[in-house]
């Protein structure tokens, strides 16, 4: 019944449940355990963890950092989480650019790093992971995006959170009275 009128449970509820769904899905009796050089950590995490059956992602991950010997109790991992994808997002490393609303969008110039959509695709995979651990990422992706992500259609209001400018010149066609010119 919950499938079929999902709309008259509230968003708690649906969240609750998405989420204990996903989190059923950790096989914690597997660790997956990362050595990772703070100073290159896109690199180390990607060597690690991009050849790796996306079904091996779902075991406890486990971090360490180079030369430290603190015990990861939960707060390495969201560490690790942060900066990567900090490092991840930042407009220098040119996958995503920054909108004037502070929105992350894919970057034109990434199609001039080498393996963009290699990076592309791990940077949806580390996403994904730290949604299943309850993480949350500093990242703001705009409408247009998300819809593409979720294969849904881009209306013209989600145009508003890439490009204002882009927003009011197509409303303003839209709404302009031809008749009215002659």
């Amino acid at each position: 019944m919950f499938d079929q009128y999902t709309e008259l449970y509230s968003f708690s509820f649906r969240y609750r449940l998405f989420f204990n769904k996903i989190r059923c899905g950790i096989r914690s009796s597997n660790t997956l355990q990362l050595v990772i050089d703070p100073d290159h950590i896109i690199e180390s995490s990607f060597s690690q963890l991009n050849f790796e059956d996306y079904e091996y992602w779902k075991s406890n991950i486990k971090i360490t950092y180079n030369n430290d010997e603190g015990y990861d109790l939960g707060g390495l991992l969201r560490d690790w989480f942060t900066k990567l994808s900090r490092e991840l997002f930042n407009p220098n490393l040119g996958l995503f650019k920054l909108t004037d609303k502070m929105n992350y969008q894919p970057s034109t110039l990434s199609y001039g790093t080498p393996n963009h959509l290699v990076l592309f695709k791990f940077t949806g995979a580390i996403i994904g992971r730290a949604i299943i651990q309850g993480i949350t990422i500093d990242a703001h992706l705009t409408r247009p995006f998300l819809n593409n992500i979720l294969n849904r259609e881009t209306v013209l209001k989600d145009i508003e959170d890439f490009d204002e400018t882009i927003f009011k010149s197509l409303n303003d066609i839209l709404n302009h009275d031809m008749d009215s010119d002659s």
